[in-house]
């Protein structure tokens, strides 16, 4: 999970970007500039994040002016700080649902191309998830 926000030349940029194998890809991109507002969001194709790179185009569009522009997402993350422990126990529809493993905190670089800008990102609180999901009523893991 990467959060990020920028700003630059009158363009205001926010993105968040979500990778899992298990409940899909997620990518929310908005461009603001004086005069329109570009959006994107919902899941999008698999390879978000590669071996501590990111790079990915998106058109995204504004409802305002009916078109479109490109967005190039592109920079790095490493991980930083120590890992956390991760165990949570919940129940559902179906029954109870354990979920162990590590969250990982990250710090990343990322800039932004789009519309003859180049934007540096701001990202928050980013991490990455390494996690094994099962239900112990079921006699599959």
């Amino acid at each position: 999970m990467l959060a990020c926000t920028g700003t630059g030349s009158g363009v205001d940029v926010v993105v968040d970007l979500y990778d899992n194998d298990v409940f899909g890809t997620h990518a929310a991109v908005s461009v603001r500039t004086p005069d329109d507002e570009y959006v994107r969001g919902g899941e999008t194709g698999a390879g978000l994040f590669d071996k501590g790179r990111i790079r990915r185009e998106f058109v995204l569009d504004s409802e305002a002016s009916g078109t479109a522009q490109t967005v190039v997402v592109s920079g790095a993350y490493v991980r930083s700080g120590s890992p956390k422990r991760v165990h949570e126990v919940y129940d559902e529809p179906f029954g109870q649902v354990v979920t162990k493993g590590w969250n990982y905190p990250l710090r990343a670089g990322v800039t932004v191309r789009t519309m003859g800008q180049q934007v540096k990102l701001t990202c928050g609180e980013s991490f990455a998830y390494r996690l094994t999901t099962w239900r112990p009523d079921s006699t599959a893991e």
